[in-house]
């Protein structure tokens, strides 16, 4: 990138210009001021305007712009100081000082060469300021003005241009060489960088307002094309037909969320000791003690330094251990929807905080402040983080305004790394509690005990914050945005959630406690019922039987699995026994957890997945060593056929609990014949080990693997003679055949679960257990697909497992068909060559089962 220096016998006419163009280039574009004497006397100085081109020079070269004829005298000594090598990407502009500075600024801020930059900056010269005067063009200099490819859209899903969907469009700008820039034309705002999530997010874009999209470099058309059918397409978000939003037309008042109302009874308005009105964000009613959390208020230090250095290593190390917590964090509410993989909506919105982490905007403006400032990095830091977050709490959107949080939140993380200084959560509390708060971050509602934490209310918020979003996710009753009367609420009132009505009632009446208990029930009661009317056996119209189970990754989810009717455990994922913690679990400690889980299951089948670690589920207490391709590496079966112990240990811990219980044992990621039979070796000599020492275990159990790398699949018909079972990891299988890393968003279009080759390696699975008389279910994401049921069923697969609140639908769809139909749709997809047609012709067909 070009740097700019300004020359001026006025010192602070050039700061001036400086802080004018810094402005415009938003901080992009290193620009350095070099004007009088000192302070103070007027004229220009060699050895200044020396000093101030080696501080703007880049590799890209420096353009320099000057006031007064004498001060091209005086950079032409400058420039003549220069190492030879350096002055040929050194320029004096003829432009003037203050325009030709902007044009500049504007230019280099783009990426643009030297020559593009200095032709900019002339071109100023032709554009009159008063109207109707004409102006003399520049001769004896080729003016070049880029043309810069555009486009202009309107979004069109609900929420407009707000963190997962700022996300998502900054993630596809990111996978492009070219400079890419995007303004809201609706609010009038200068363009910004589209590939920083923190410049894009203060754009305040919302539904119906017009934004433009700029691209220039190698790859703009493409890029531009990529970005117009994700803004056309909804961001992943609804779309809905909208005309252009003018930008004086109100924001949209928050969407309430009802609750279910079909044969519910009336009830009379509550009366009570205080009533407090907020906007409920949750569905169901909660009734308990109230509990004040007030986090621990972190104290800033400001102070000199002198070492530069030391503050960017504490900041690349806080920001290392940052983005280690909130995975964890974004891998808890994956566990809670049931998905392998960070996938869900919820857990996007700890995706956006990792961008936060990433954006080289905000690092980059942080590590500005500390440079030039010469201040501590906690100081720089949030600095930076109210700069961000006073923009957006001045925009007229609530949703925008919501997001200010978030980017607060990451903020406090970092600092309270810096300042080595724990984390506070309502991960223990004492008792049942209804917990009252200034506001809550999304990580404080992720990590609430949810056996203690009957429900929530929050003088800030609205129904668009985060921890709305959470909350409802999580079931959760809760009331936000009650003001500041929340503070007249005393520790140990009796409260109660309405969250239907966004109130919150506190040292109710006994009466007004009775009905509200009542109605509580009532609820409880019309859940139950829908759950049992809307789920059965997933029987096909023909009789077949296919088993529909959930994935689960702790007792929690084995309790949301009950719930939505799982015929059993189709996947429980041992490993989160293994993560967040110092050491691994005890054969003691698993037996007891395993246990509580089976108990829940009742006569229900359990598969056990092994130890499946490593790839993006690291242990730093197993050192496992940093790979280049982690996916590839040493992981899964792999790790613990090296560590026979560990997976001893588990193995023990499994048959022991599985006594008396009808459970399952899945080996992951089996590559090889001779991996699984040292693997059965191992178990073999787990259960002889038991037996001889007299330890009830489990008598009878079947044991399977995941075929989840292609060589498995083509080897499927000798591995099925060795295993009971087969269960498809489509996550790791599509990922492998496609040869695409299913977490970097720049080959995210090669994920593809119905890609013809993912659906014949399926076919090849399938026939190849069922020719050896095995059974065959999966337990990737690609079972949750509804457009992929149809195909799986006539595919003949046995058992589909996924996130608990899939089974409902999963179980509609097959029950809506019968066998000979699933087969020929099946068919016909095999016969297809890319996955718009198959797509066609699931969506042809699911339509008609409506």
């Amino acid at each position: 990138m070009v740097g700019i220096v300004i020359v001026a016998h006025s010192y602070k006419l050039a700061e001036g210009v400086k802080e004018l163009a810094e402005q415009m280039s938003q901080g992009r574009v290193s620009i350095v001021a070099a004007g009088g004497l000192d302070k103070d006397t007027i004229g220009t100085n060699a050895e200044r305007i020396l000093k101030a081109i080696s501080e703007a020079y880049q590799e890209d070269g420096v353009l320099i712009m000057v006031d007064l004829g004498s001060a091209i005298l005086s950079t032409e000594m400058a420039i003549e100081m220069l190492p030879e090598e350096q002055r040929k990407g050194v320029k004096i502009s003829n432009a003037p000082l203050v325009e030709g500075a902007m044009a500049a600024v504007v230019e280099a801020s783009l990426g643009s060469s030297l020559e593009k930059v200095n032709a900019s900056a002339l071109a100023v010269v032709n554009l009159p300021k008063v109207a109707g005067e004409e102006v003399t063009p520049v001769k004896d200099e080729k003016i070049y003005i880029p043309e810069v490819n555009e486009i202009v859209l309107t979004l069109k899903n609900k929420f407009g241009l707000h963190a997962r969907p700022a996300a998502l469009f900054v993630q596809t700008a990111g996978s492009f060489t070219s400079q890419v820039l995007i303004k809201n034309i609706t609010r009038n705002t200068n363009s910004v960088n589209a590939k920083s999530l923190l410049e894009v997010l203060t754009l305040g874009t919302e539904q119906g307002q017009q934004i433009v999209i700029s691209a220039e470099g190698k790859d703009a058309k493409k890029a531009l094309s990529a970005l117009q059918e994700l803004v056309e397409s909804g961001l992943g978000e609804e779309i809905e037909e909208v005309s252009i939003k003018p930008e004086s037309l109100p924001a949209k008042p928050p969407v309430k969320i009802q609750l279910p109302t079909a044969s519910e009874p009336v009830y009379e308005k509550p009366e009570a000791q205080l009533i407090l009105k907020g906007v409920g964000v949750s569905q169901g009613i909660a009734i308990g003690l109230a509990f004040v959390y007030n986090p621990k208020i972190l104290t800033i230090p400001d102070y000199k330094v002198e070492n530069i250095d030391k503050q960017f290593n504490r900041l690349a190390n806080a920001l290392n251990k940052a983005k280690q917590e909130i995975k964890e964090l974004r891998d808890i509410i994956s566990r809670e929807a049931g998905s392998k993989e960070a996938g869900s909506k919820e857990a996007e919105i700890f995706n956006a905080h990792l961008l936060f982490l990433e954006d080289n905007e905000f690092l980059g403006k942080i590590k500005t402040k500390i440079t030039e400032d010469k201040i501590n990095v906690e100081s720089a830091l949030m600095k930076i983080v109210r700069e961000y977050t006073g923009k957006m709490r001045l925009m007229d959107s609530d949703l925008f305004r919501q997001r200010a949080v978030d980017i607060e939140e990451v903020g406090r993380r970092v600092l309270r790394i810096l300042l080595g200084v724990g984390t506070q959560t309502m991960t223990t509390l004492p008792e049942k509690v209804i917990v009252l708060a200034e506001d809550l971050a999304p990580s404080d509602t992720i990590q609430m005990d949810r056996e203690k934490v009957l429900g929530f209310c929050t003088a800030r918020g609205s129904a668009t914050s985060h921890t709305a979003i959470l909350a409802s996710s999580l079931g959760i009753p809760a009331v936000v945005g009650i003001g500041e009367k929340i503070k007249e609420v005393p520790e140990n009132s009796i409260l109660i959630i309405d969250s239907q009505e966004g109130l919150i009632l506190v040292n109710p009446e006994k009466e007004t406690l009775k009905l509200y208990q009542d109605k509580q029930n009532d609820l409880h009661e019309l859940k139950k019922r829908a759950v049992e009317k809307a789920l059965g056996s997933a029987i096909t119209l023909d009789g077949r039987h296919v088993e529909v189970s959930a994935n689960i990754g702790d007792l929690d989810t084995a309790k949301k699995a009950l719930e939505f009717a799982a015929d059993g455990i189709g996947l429980l994922r041992t490993e989160f026994l293994y993560l967040n913690r110092e050491i691994p679990p005890g054969e003691e400690e698993q037996v007891q957890v395993y246990k509580e889980i089976l108990e829940t299951m009742g006569p229900r089948p359990v598969i056990f997945r092994t130890l499946d670690i490593g790839g993006d589920k690291p242990a730093s207490y197993l050192s496992i060593p940093k790979e280049l391709n982690p996916f590839l590496g040493w992981r899964a079966i792999r790790y613990c056929l090296d560590n026979p112990e560990i997976l001893k240990t588990q193995l023990r811990a499994i048959l022991r609990s599985g006594y008396g219980y009808n459970i399952k044992i899945m080996f992951p990621m089996i590559t090889t014949l001779e991996e699984l039979l040292k693997a059965k070796k191992i178990l073999e000599e787990v259960r002889n080990d038991l037996q001889e020492r007299g330890i009830k275990q489990a008598e009878t159990f079947e044991l399977g693997i995941m075929i989840e790398v292609p060589a498995a699949a083509l080897m499927a018909d000798v591995l099925a003679q060795e295993v009971d079972f087969f269960s498809i990891g489509t996550n790791d299988l599509i990922q492998y055949t496609m040869a695409c890393d299913r977490t970097n968003e720049q080959v995210a279009s090669l994920y593809q679960p119905l890609h013809p080759a993912v659906l014949h390696l399926i076919r090849i699975i399938i026939d190849a257990a069922h020719q050896a008389g095995k059974w065959v279910g999966m337990c990737g994401e690609m079972a949750s697909l509804r457009e992929a049921v149809p195909i799986l069923l006539g595919l003949g697969l046995d058992e589909f497992s996924l996130s608990p609140q899939g089974i409902p639908e999963i179980k509609k769809i097959i029950g809506d068909m019968t066998v000979s139909q699933a087969s020929e749709i099946a068919n016909k997809a095999l016969s297809l060559n890319s996955v718009e047609e198959i797509k066609k012709l699931t969506a042809t067909v699911l339509k008609s089962l409506k």
